[in-house]
């Protein structure tokens, strides 16, 4: 499309930019402007934007239509603003046509329909208020959604989660939108505005509708904004196009009060609003000439639509409530026949009769284990609650994937013979599945975790019962096993009681050995500070000592000692940066450039063989200028960049760098491909002093340097192996924009 192409930056995300001839008619206040024939001129020249400008400018002129064939007649008969309005509305159809793209979270031919209905209805109230700009009414309407096009068009996976999130829970759009993307479409519409220089009044509306005029600034033109408010209320509540909204719409007579309009108005406008829908599509080039849009038509299907979702989710609704109605039945039947006193095998039997019940069998297999039991028991449980037969059975060995009885049922019934190889469990099951495919249902703890555990297997349940649906009452059978056998091992509480007693007792020296380490890492860094000129007096002397050096032994000797004294220097630099931060200084910077020298100084910090290991540089994401202290941020980068290097001297390391748009954050991912990190290192990695690198190579200061820098700018680090048999670790350092610039921003 002539000139409506183009990218911008403004608030950390990518907005389209105007073309020139609706920049220029934007500057325009009147025909005595000097601007009006370059104006004219560009509109002239712009084929694809003259004719839906005249097209529209013609459904302005009334019974004049005929006569608008050129940009100078439509300014003679529509007047200035009239041709400006259309000039932008086009303009902005064009600039926003991206978000055909943005996938299924948007329909677009309802967007616009949505668009055009609003759009026309604050237009036709505006004329009828008197005391509201027309032009500015219709321009407000048509663009009063325009954030959510760009939110779609942009980051169309997370927008569709909060789209998806928003009808779940019937909330207003915003505020899923900013759970999920911390930012919200009437924002970015603010942001759109401001780029494109549009008047105030459209500003604060495209910003501002929506909300209550008592909460909305006092500098802000709360009129316009509440006329947004009323012709989208009346526009969700005929259904006309896709609104993005699943909350209730607002009360058009209400909102007809507080903007002051009578609700007679809004009644007389409906019928030429919808033809001015139909004719506004067709300038725009929404729809092919002669096709039409019907908005009636448009609206009868969506109501239609909602009429069978609502219906859909009214059957699911009651069919959840029949569901829950049995479940609180079971939970409060189980609830009478156990006791807190009770064995763990009569609770057993409590929880087959309800299983029983719930599921419509005769008899059902319980597997279980207590707490502080090892071995598992297997018990049949018959529909009145009595344990026919009760026995231990062999448990899957230590390593295995399948640890307590309720880790069988996230299992298929063939793979869990697989993973268990149990002999007994094979020969149930295939009893079991000789009717169909049995029912497991597991409670209580699984994999590792401590507590009682067990296992309901039965033969296959009545129609309509779903095994997932028992979760309730599973968990209300886990506690009661779970209590039960606390119960019966009421006599080693006192054991464990001493024990808690000794741990915490352990608890406060660890605490005092912890406040000396502090204490003494302050002297620590304190003496440090004071061996700062010792060690530069070392390193000079060392270094007139290797040129002055007759031999080669001698200067190899001066040469150890400057090396000895710039590492001890270096550990003295990091400890003086734990123990006093800087301040950070924060100033526009390229991320790319900083990278770069974070990679400089960590081949320089690194071995030779080290020094050999390729850097690959991943930037498929948009890296724009960041406000952020540069040289601190280098810093920070350097020790993950040179730890990776480390890892397989020689091979290569992976960066990837990226500018998160909307949100003011610069991300790095540092990967490499070496034997990745221990349990340990993952636990202490950040703790002064440690590394596991060999003695000598490494003083350990590196990563806890590199964590306290990107606190201090206000990020956050994480250490992760890579998943999967890829190898290798990562390191991923998030680093915001500082506050200042937010705030200029």
């Amino acid at each position: 499309m002539s000139g409506e192409s183009g990218q911008s930056d403004a608030g950390g995300g990518r907005l389209p930019e105007l073309g020139p001839a609706a920049r220029r008619w934007l500057a325009l206040r009147s025909v005595e402007d000097a601007g009006l024939d370059e104006a004219l001129g560009l509109l002239n020249n712009d084929a694809l934007l003259r004719e839906p400008v005249l097209s529209w400018c013609r459904g302005l002129a009334g019974p004049s239509a005929a006569r608008v064939t050129t940009p100078h007649r439509a300014v003679i008969i529509v007047g200035v603003p009239g041709v400006r309005t259309a000039v932008v509305a086009v303009s902005s159809v064009m600039a926003l046509g991206g978000m055909n793209a943005a996938g299924p979270a948007i329909d677009p031919d309802g967007y616009w329909t949505h668009a055009l209905g609003v759009g026309a209805m604050c237009e036709r109230l505006a004329l009828a208020a008197g005391d509201i700009d027309p032009d500015e009414a219709a321009l407000a309407g048509l663009l009063h959604d325009a954030g959510k096009a760009l939110l779609a068009a942009d980051m169309p996976e997370a927008f569709a989660q909060a789209m998806e999130l928003a009808e779940r829970r019937a909330r207003p759009t915003s505020v899923a939108l900013r759970e999920v993307l911390g930012i919200d479409h009437h924002t970015v519409a603010k942001r759109l505005a401001e780029a494109w220089r549009l008047p105030a009044a459209v500003r604060d509306a495209l910003w501002l509708h929506g909300q209550p005029p008592e909460a909305m600034p006092a500098s802000a033109d709360r009129r316009l904004a509440g006329l947004v408010s009323l012709a989208k209320a009346w526009a969700r509540t005929n259904h006309l196009g896709w609104s993005g909204e699943h909350g209730a719409p607002g009360s058009v007579a209400d909102l007809c009060r507080a903007v002051g309009i009578e609700e007679t108005l809004v009644e007389r406008a409906v019928g030429p609003v919808l033809e001015t829908v139909r004719d506004r599509a067709r300038a725009l080039g929404l729809v092919q000439q002669g096709a039409g849009v019907d908005p009636l038509a448009w609206s009868a299907a969506a109501a239609s639509r909602k009429s069978d979702e609502l219906a859909a989710r009214l059957r699911e609704v009651t069919n959840a409530s029949e569901r829950s109605r049995r479940l609180l039945g079971a939970i409060e039947a189980f609830h009478k026949t156990v006791r807190l006193e009770d064995e763990p095998t009569k609770v057993i039997g409590a929880i087959g009769r309800s299983a029983c019940d719930l599921l419509g069998v005769g008899r059902v297999a319980i597997v279980w284990q207590t707490p502080e039991a090892r071995d598992w028991s297997l018990t049949l449980v018959g529909a009145s609650g009595q344990a026919e037969r009760s026995r231990r059975v062999e448990r899957p060995p230590d390593g295995a994937q399948i640890r307590r009885p309720a880790d069988l049922a996230r299992a298929h019934a063939s793979q869990v013979l697989i993973a268990c190889e149990l002999g007994w469990l094979a020969k149930l099951l295939e009893h079991l599945r000789e009717a169909g495919t049995p029912a497991l249902v597991g409670a209580g703890a699984v994999g590792d975790d401590p507590g009682a555990s067990c296992l309901v297997l039965a033969p296959v349940p009545r129609a309509g019962v779903d095994t997932a649906d028992l979760e309730p009452v599973s968990g209300v059978w886990a506690w009661a096993l779970e209590a039960s056998s606390r119960a019966a091992s009421a006599v080693r509480l006192g054991e464990e009681l001493a024990q808690t007693n000794r741990a915490l007792a352990e608890t406060r020296d660890e605490l005092a050995s912890k406040e000396s380490m502090v204490r003494l890492g302050r002297m620590a860094a304190g003496a440090a500070h004071e061996l700062n000129n010792p060690l530069t007096v070392i390193r000079g002397r060392a270094q007139l000592i290797s040129e002055k050096a007759s031999t080669p032994r001698q200067r190899e000797d001066a040469d150890a000692i400057a090396e000895a004294a710039r590492q001890v220097s270096d550990m003295v630099t990091s400890l003086h940066l734990l123990s006093s931060p800087p301040s950070p200084r924060p100033a526009d910077c390229d991320p790319m450039l900083v990278l770069r020298d974070a990679i400089d100084r960590a081949r320089s910090s690194v071995p030779p063989e080290a020094q050999k290991t390729r850097v690959r540089i991943n930037a498929d994401g948009a890296v724009s200028i960041m406000h952020l202290d540069a040289e601190l941020a280098a810093q920070a980068l350097a020790e993950p960049i040179a730890n990776a290097m480390l890892a397989r001297p020689g091979g290569e390391v992976h960066i990837s760098i990226e500018s998160e748009a909307f949100s003011d954050r610069l991300r790095v991912r540092v990967i490499d491909r070496g034997p990745g990190l221990s349990d340990r290192a993952l636990t202490h990695a950040f703790d002064p002093f440690y590394s596991e690198q060999p003695a000598g190579r490494r003083a350990g200061l590196g990563l806890a340097r590199t964590r306290s820098l990107v606190d201090l700018m206000g990020g956050s680090i994480e250490l992760a192996n890579n998943p999967g048999d890829i190898g290798g670790a990562y390191a991923e350092i998030i680093l915001p924009q500082a506050e200042a610039r937010k705030r200029a921003a």
